[in-house]
């Protein structure tokens, strides 16, 4: 997703009402460097707006402020690319906000 699609997505996403602030996010385990981390890091909110603007959510209507989730666990390959993992982790995010666990 070019910077473009991705300013588009969370453009829309806003004009739907939703915004997104995640405080921490803590990864466990994962086969990626520091120098890895910014790539992960890109790849998990461009695929995340993606969702947030494409898909529906099921928020609950006080808000929708939940203080913390526990988001699914992912899979991850020995061989995975950082963008790859940053995108397994954006659609597990995606899942724990719909409640589809």
């Amino acid at each position: 997703m070019s910077t473009d699609e991705l300013h588009e997505a969370n453009a829309f996403a806003a004009h739907r009402g939703v915004s997104l602030h995640i405080e921490t996010l803590r990864l466990h385990g994962l086969p990626v460097t520091t120098a890895q981390a910014a790539q992960l890091s890109a790849s998990l909110q461009s695929e995340l707006a993606r969702l947030l603007a494409t898909g529906p959510l099921s928020l609950p209507q006080a808000g929708g402020a939940v203080p913390a989730m526990v988001a699914p666990a992912i899979q991850v390959s020995p061989v995975a690319r950082a963008d790859e993992i940053g995108r397994q982790i954006a659609r597990s995010i995606y899942q724990s906000l719909n409640g589809s666990l």
